[in-house]
């Protein structure tokens, strides 16, 4: 079975936060960029994004002839057979043709990516059983995800499979992730959960030592987080404000996604240091880019952080100098 390796940025979160200086000095704000061991240093400005990140809906259909031929099918079909359809469909070498990918920091595929060039690795499977479920709009059926570590893999072998929640009893029903399942999903009284791995028989899955459930929008902003890995690692050049970017829609549609907040951190950083160095000298361009620097890692600085009383200080210095 081909397992995937997930991108993940290697750095502990409380390493990832940034510390920042205490108070304004005279020649502007200060940043400790020492907290980044695991990254290398960034000189480069931001280049501009290469999409509008935010356009990108990664439960597409629309845009995919196979599958809304699809869903034509699942609409003529009993509801009982709409779980394996799906499996059949998705699975590795099934209906679609699809096929395993491993490459590191690839570019994530919407779902009529997916469908029209089936290599993928698991996530992707996620993304077209997740927009397939929500484009049914079935009130007795719902798609899900369970996100987790495998068991005995090494740190960095992390798996997500898709789920659909069926209203009423199914033979092919799994009660290990079910309570999780249906607390994410927000649902209650008798439903049966069924895994739908493309990489294995219909109803099973690996064994996880540890996971988690996600609903339709964590699912999307774990879309946004490989987008982001992917503009921050993957791509070449490398395009840091569409990293940050994808980031950002990742956290606001999973607000405990430390990982994006993490990477998104560590380029601000990196960002806010080659900036200060300037600030004495500092042109109104580098001052506004200075100004959104600081404004981007203060939406991804946790509430309760210490650090963001200094850095509402150093922003109202910057949009003062701005404003002379």
């Amino acid at each position: 079975m081909v397992l995937r390796r997930r991108d993940r940025i290697n750095s502990t979160f409380a390493r990832q936060v940034a510390r920042l200086a205490g108070p304004v000095v005279a020649a502007g704000v200060a940043f400790t960029a020492s907290h980044f061991p695991s990254f290398d240093i960034i000189t480069a400005s931001f280049a501009s994004p290469k999409d509008d990140v935010r356009k990108t809906d990664p439960l597409d259909v629309a845009n995919s002839p196979k599958l809304s031929a699809f869903l034509s099918k699942l609409n003529s079909v009993s509801f009982s057979e709409i779980p394996s359809e799906l499996h059949n469909f998705f699975k590795v070498g099934g209906e679609l043709g699809l096929k395993t990918s491993v490459a590191k920091f690839r570019q994530p595929k919407t779902a009529s990516e997916l469908a029209e060039t089936p290599d993928a690795d698991c996530s992707d499977a996620v993304y077209g059983v997740a927009a397939v479920c929500e484009a049914l709009g079935r009130d007795d059926i719902k798609c899900g995800a369970v996100f987790g570590h495998v068991k005995g893999a090494a740190k960095t072998i992390d798996h997500i499979v898709p789920f659909v929640l069926v209203k009423g009893s199914h033979p092919n029903g799994d009660t290990k992730f079910k309570s999780k399942a249906m607390a994410a999903l927000g649902v209650s009284g008798e439903w049966t959960l069924i895994i739908l791995d493309p990489q294995s028989a219909f109803g099973k899955t690996v064994d996880f030592d540890r996971f988690e459930a996600h609903d339709s929008n964590k699912i999307k902003g774990d879309y946004f987080r490989e987008l982001g890995h992917y503009y921050y690692k993957g791509a070449k050049p490398q395009d840091l404000k569409a990293a940050v970017e994808s980031y950002k829609v990742a956290v606001e549609l999973n607000p405990n996604d430390n990982e994006s907040r993490g990477a998104a951190i560590e380029i601000l950083g990196s960002s806010f240091q080659r900036l200060q160095k300037m600030i004495a000298k500092a042109t109104k361009p580098q001052l506004e880019e200075t100004r959104d620097v600081i404004k981007d890692l203060l939406f991804f600085l946790p509430n309760a952080d210490p650090q963001k009383d200094s850095l509402e200080r150093s922003l109202g210095q910057v949009e003062g100098w701005l404003r002379e």
